[in-house]
Order: C-alpha cells, then structure tokens, then sequence
C-alpha cells in the first residue's frame, strides 16, 4: 500500500493538524448545503444579511460562516459584505449539473458522524459502530437530513 503525499509546503506538524481538524471543513460544507446558502447565491452576489434572511439565519453568524467559506474557495467577498458563488460553490447548488449537496448532507449528518466516532471501539471489538452509535444500524435510523 503507498504512502498518501503530504503537500510539499506543509510541514508534519501542520499536514497532521490538517488532518485533525477535517470535520471542521465537512462540518462547513454540510451546512451550507443544508441552509441553501448556495442557491440563494445563484443568481447574483449578495450581502449576508440578504443571505441570512433568504435562509433564515443570524446575519453575524452568516457573514462569519461566509467568510470561513470563503476560504475554502466556495464564495468570492467581491467587496466589503458582499459574495458571489464561484464555480467550487457552485458544485452545492441544489440544482446543479453534478451536484454534491444532497451528499454533503448526508455524510456530515448526525447517524453518519456520530457511527465515526465510535472507531476506536470499532477496532477494540470488532463490532459494528452504527449500532453503537445509534442504537441500531444506520440503515434503520430513518432520519430526515433534508431542511424543511
């Protein structure tokens, strides 16, 4: 099996800081799916108490979640308050030729995670983690990730 490369420019430290904080970054992108932050940007950029309204969201949080996005490369500030979808963004729109969203949805939802972090007692036993996690497998949970 080969060994993954870790990005030339980070250093182990970081590389595995990366690695630790992953969910933040999935944690992120599941919620913007999930509050159609990027089909309210469909169509035009937009300020992120507009946003916040469209999605009925605080509006300092929005602009804080916007700005985390931003570095990601989902969104563009193109001037002070104000973004724009970029084609990275665009990839969670609900509509979208190739759309991710209902997949982001679903593996940062509540029964996927929570079935993660019992891996440790995954591997110390040898038994299924969903069940554990979730009092029954994850295939039965029946939960709606979908927002209403």
């Amino acid at each position: 099996m080969s060994q993954p490369d870790v990005p030339e420019h980070l250093s182990p430290p970081a590389a595995v800081m990366q690695m630790i904080t992953g969910h933040w970054v999935s944690q992120l992108v599941g919620s913007l799916s999930r509050l159609g932050i990027p089909d309210a940007l469909a169509e035009r950029p937009l300020t992120s108490a507009v946003i916040a309204q469209k999605c009925g969201c605080n509006p300092d949080a929005t602009y804080r979640v916007l700005r985390a996005a931003t570095g990601l490369g989902l969104f563009k500030e193109i001037q002070p308050d104000t973004f724009q979808l970029t084609p990275l963004g665009e990839v969670l729109r609900s509509n979208a030729p190739g759309s991710l969203r209902e997949f982001s949805i679903a593996e940062t939802d509540h029964g996927h995670w929570m079935a993660w972090g019992h891996l440790i007692d995954a591997v110390t036993t040898g038994e299924r983690a969903a069940p554990k996690a979730l009092g029954t497998s994850a295939a039965h949970t029946g939960r709606c990730w979908r927002r209403c």
